[in-house]
């Protein structure tokens, strides 16, 4: 469905570039973090890392990763990898936030507010702050995809809390 590169050995030629000292390295396969000044570079192999049932109510055989977020530190955006299966779909919800959606494999339809959009591989969504959506798996494979969303949202009366799943 959706074959994933795997890196191997620990980065020297990455390690080599002027912007990667000071650095820390781990196994290339997990993780590796530069930093420059206070910034710091992350880079992670997404298929080390956990899913999760979307537990919202209307979802149904839908599963996410948060790949990059709140915990990684990361100052404004997060980035989630989400898996529907053959015959699934997410709740019809909206939010006060845009997000932004790349499709990786299979094939699915995106809801937003009474049309249906067939979607598939190497399409990008923006789905725009408050609008009604919904994606469906249209296939019989996975369907998988990237969402990108703030770390942080305004709710209202000055305050900004954090972005659920972030």
């Amino acid at each position: 469905p959706c074959p994933l590169p795997v890196g191997e050995g620990k980065g020297e030629e990455i390690l080599s570039h002027p912007l990667a000292q000071p650095c820390s390295v781990t196994d290339f396969k997990w993780q590796i973090n530069f930093t420059q000044g206070e910034t710091q570079t992350m880079i992670k192999q997404m298929d080390k890392l956990d899913w999760q049932s979307v537990s919202m109510p209307g979802a149904h055989r839908v599963k996410f990763r948060i790949l990059i977020g709140r915990e990684d530190q990361a100052p404004t955006f997060a980035m989630r990898q989400f898996e529907i299966e053959p015959g699934g779909h997410t709740p019809l919800h909206q939010h006060n936030y845009e997000h932004e959606v790349v499709v990786q494999c299979g094939e699915g339809t995106i809801k937003e507010g009474v049309d249906t959009h067939d979607i598939g591989p190497g399409q990008v969504i923006l789905v725009p702050a408050n609008q009604l959506h919904q994606f469906r798996n249209a296939g019989t494979q996975p369907f998988r995809f990237l969402c990108l969303i703030p770390v942080a949202f305004d709710c209202g009366n000055g305050r900004c809390e954090a972005t659920p799943g972030s």
